[in-house]
């Protein structure tokens, strides 16, 4: 494990002295812990944690911090795995991933949205997705390769330029994985956007696009 996840931790000295087995001292600093990361790890722990009722433990209000305090749960689910404690690994990476599809369900509801928190979550998808390749877990990473998608700011004429290559790989990524509906949708997104705020110098790219829907279109009406 990389020493910068528990160097950079919010809580260093309580994940250290966890990777360390020094149990007693740790408990001692959780006693007088509070806030939702590790109320969420203290339930693991005591074998209380449910990833799918995650917020019976501690609701997450996802407003100011919320970035912050999942990019901590995901360092004590690397923490958790370099010690091969299984099945609190996957309680821990569960609950990540139940946090981050809730971020995207308020996101969409959202009429103001935080450029800074959507690719916040939107990285920390990307990172659970590389974790859940790594873990050979398809289903979950096709999850957090859809959750990609939908954290994606939306696009406007100011930033489709970096938004739209994204929406394309996160697209291929997720048609590799055998799911086509996603692709579909995502593209027709791109070309409708791309038709709005796209130059002359887009056509190719929108010419691209219009094929690639095409084509994925065909592949869901052929009979397998």
């Amino acid at each position: 494990m990389d020493p910068l996840v528990i160097s950079k931790a919010m809580r260093p000295d309580i994940l250290s002295r966890f990777h360390q087995g020094k149990l007693d001292e740790m408990n001692t600093l959780l006693e007088t812990t509070r806030g939702f990361v590790y109320t969420i790890f203290k339930a693991c722990l005591a074998g209380t944690l449910d990833p799918t009722n995650y917020v019976a433990t501690h609701q997450n209000n996802y407003k100011r911090g919320y970035i912050e305090d999942l990019q901590e749960l995901f360092r004590i689910v690397l923490v958790v795995e370099d010690l091969g404690q299984k099945e609190r690994e996957h309680q821990l990476a569960m609950t990540l991933l139940e946090c981050i599809k809730d971020a995207a369900v308020i996101y969409e509801k959202e009429e103001t949205k935080s450029w800074r928190d959507v690719m916040g979550a939107n990285a920390l998808a990307k990172q659970l997705s590389s974790y859940f390749n790594r873990k050979q877990d398809r289903d979950n990473e096709l999850e957090t390769l859809r959750l990609m998608a939908r954290l994606s700011p939306s696009i406007s004429d100011d930033n489709y330029s970096y938004v739209i290559p994204h929406l394309v790989t996160v697209a291929s990524q997720i048609e590799a994985l055998g799911d086509l509906d996603t692709p579909i949708k995502i593209y027709l997104t791109i070309v409708n956007d791309l038709t709005l705020y796209g130059g002359d110098e887009d056509e190719a790219l929108l010419k691209n696009s219009i094929e690639t829907l095409e084509k994925l279109k065909l592949l869901v009406s052929t009979p397998r």
